[in-house]
């Protein structure tokens, strides 16, 4: 966990000072309004130890529409970062993660 009180919204970061960048899912499997949420969140570790969360998604989706957009983010992501998928009982069941290859020199 984050502590809440130390996090700042930054205007814009460097993002050629990408150390490496994952994309984390917390998967639920209902699109009732009474469910938990499936969240997918892409970080960032910048060379200098501190860390940036660059995108959010959420929603309460059926399995089928929670995978079709793992699978879309995944898509987007993997001109940055490298994609592995990791099963278990674990509640975070879908790793984008490792080492972000060198992003051209626009990011």
């Amino acid at each position: 966990m984050f502590p809440i009180e130390k996090l700042q919204t930054l205007p814009y970061f460097d993002c050629k000072t990408i150390k490496r960048s994952v994309r984390c899912w917390d998967k639920a499997a209902s699109a009732s309004k009474s469910a938990a949420y499936t969240a997918g969140v892409l970080m960032h570790m910048l060379q200098d130890g501190n860390f940036v969360i660059e995108h959010v998604i959420r929603g309460q989706w059926s399995v089928l529409e929670r995978e079709q957009k793992i699978k879309f983010w995944a898509e987007q992501d993997r001109n940055h970062i490298k994609v592995v998928m990791r099963l278990g009982w674990s509640r975070s069941r879908v790793l984008a993660a490792k080492r972000a290859p060198r992003r051209p020199s626009g990011c």
